[in-house]
């Protein structure tokens, strides 16, 4: 039964899910799918990720889930045949890279951008498109300055930044990435303020996203959980760079990013806006406090020196509690709870 009422996309409709496979594109197909939706999951490999169908034909039966190929979203037309018959896109596939030169990462992003918003305004029964952006389009990672975050906060010294000329250094995969999240999320809403679609678009602004996996022995540890991962085993060869370079961030909850995902598609009132999928800034050792307290008979590192909370008022996250109730939600997970139902299934 649909969360709320008059929801704008009808229940049985079949939403096409970029980069299915994916932890957060996983966990949203996963909820669509529990709210009586069917789901068209985009993949570059279908032979690769047949578990996904497996899984959701356990779970939901056949017939409601079907894995879409799309070996390659720089190709023009690559999501064409994907987009028949659907009544919203949720587009999470992205170039993940931590390349530091942008010329690799942020063209191409711009491409497959355009690609799927040009097979979208071809397919007329599109009435909603939702974007998994990111935080880092509103905010730098490890900002210090004690900013209000609105729907207008955009991360402009990022797309400066990830264009200085070489020597291109590792750390810069990060403003790399944001560049590339940045120029595609004004590319978006460009689009739809120029072309005039018949749908409308939303966005999603998650931080680094912690929570239970799907499946642990097919998804492994992607995202986030991947520092998350490390940190609990002390493999300081993995998270010590991260720990150098990073003093604070914020977090967000699987579930809950596939929840504001849900809101962009479906509820009436959420008109070109931004979502913001988190709320309060943290550090290693909010998570080191987390570990110590959850699981007392395990060592862990000590505290990490030097870490701070970044002070910035987030705003938007208020309205995300707002929708996220009125999606039945209790509003923003806490880290420990995002946390607590993460590390069982692989410690």
């Amino acid at each position: 039964m649909a969360p709320i009422n008059n929801p704008v996309l009808p229940l049985g409709s079949t939403i096409l899910v970029t980069g299915v496979n994916g932890f957060v594109a996983a966990t949203l197909a996963d909820v669509l799918l529990s709210h009586g939706y069917n789901v068209r999951g985009s993949v570059r490999d279908t032979s690769k990720n047949a578990w996904i169908t497996s899984l959701f034909e356990q779970k939901y039966g056949s017939g409601r889930f079907e894995l879409a190929h799309v070996p390659d979203i720089v190709v023009e037309g690559a999501f064409d045949k994907a987009m028949e018959g659907v009544a919203g896109v949720a587009h999470v596939a992205a170039i993940l890279s931590h390349e530091p030169d942008a010329t690799k990462v942020v063209p191409p992003s711009l491409t497959s951008m355009m690609n799927i918003l040009e097979s979208a305004a071809k397919t007329p029964s599109i009435k909603r498109f939702v974007l998994t952006s990111t935080a880092m389009t509103a905010r730098a990672l490890d900002m210090h300055d004690p900013v209000v975050l609105t729907q207008d906060s955009w991360n402009y010294d990022s797309l400066v930044n990830a264009w200085m000329p070489p020597p291109f250094e590792m750390g810069r995969g990060l403003e790399v990435y944001a560049a590339a999240k940045v120029a595609s999320e004004k590319a978006m809403w460009k689009f739809a303020e120029e072309r005039k679609p018949g749908f409308v678009c939303n966005s999603v602004l998650p931080a680094l996203v912690f929570g239970r996996l799907l499946s642990p022995e097919h998804q492994g540890t992607p995202s986030s959980t991947h520092f998350v991962t490390a940190l609990f085993k002390s493999n300081m060869e993995v998270i010590g760079p991260s720990t150098q370079m990073i003093k604070t961030f914020n977090y967000s909850d699987n579930e809950d990013v596939a929840y504001m995902h849900l809101a962009g598609l479906i509820h009436p009132d959420v008109q070109g806006e931004r979502l913001w999928a988190y709320d309060k800034p943290c550090n290693w050792n909010d998570l080191l406090s987390v570990f110590r307290k959850n699981f007392p008979d395990r060592q862990f590192i000590d505290d990490i020196q030097g870490v701070t909370h970044d002070p910035a008022k987030n705003q938007p996250a208020e309205r995300a509690i707002q929708l996220l109730k009125e999606l039945g939600r209790p509003g923003l997970a806490d880290m420990e709870q995002s946390i607590v139902k993460y590390i069982p299934q692989f410690a």
